[in-house]
């Protein structure tokens, strides 16, 4: 047989030519990955937009002594900080 003539491999020489790795096995870690990918980058979007939306309510909360103590100066606020965000009723 001459170097130019089409073979077809067998199973071995497909493993060693693959890495060992078949088909099937690469689909399937490349969707356990996408999956995976997926949902890290949803949980990202989540933190973010959780951060986001708490954020000012937390720095209003923070204020909320100080701005009790300043009496006149806040028009009349004593209280907590009510309406506007449904966060911070």
């Amino acid at each position: 047989m001459s170097e130019s003539t089409l073979r077809v491999l067998s199973n071995d020489e497909i493993d060693v030519v693959a890495g060992g790795i078949s088909f099937d096995d690469a689909y399937s870690d490349f969707m356990q990955g996408g999956a995976l990918l997926g949902g890290g980058a949803a949980s990202l979007i989540a933190s973010a937009y959780t951060g986001i939306a708490l954020t000012p309510a937390l720095i209003i909360g923070s204020l909320t002594g100080l701005l009790g103590s300043l009496g006149g100066l806040t028009g009349g606020l004593t209280g907590g900080v009510t309406g506007g965000l449904p966060l911070l009723s």
